[in-house]
């Protein structure tokens, strides 16, 4: 799975579940990500800001 698939489905579920938050860390942690997912991480910040999430 990729950061950007686990992202994508926060806004349906309006949360992060502690699996998806465990994904993310650990796909982080070991630097399995593309070089444009760590820009996709800046969505959830603005949508918890916004009230979307």
């Amino acid at each position: 799975m990729s950061i950007c698939l686990i992202l994508e489905s926060a806004p349906q579920q309006a949360y992060f579940s502690c699996e998806q938050k465990s994904q993310i860390n650990y796909l982080l942690w070991r630097q399995l990500y593309s070089e444009f997912e760590p820009e996709a991480i800046d969505q959830p910040a603005f949508a918890l800001l916004g009230g979307q999430v």
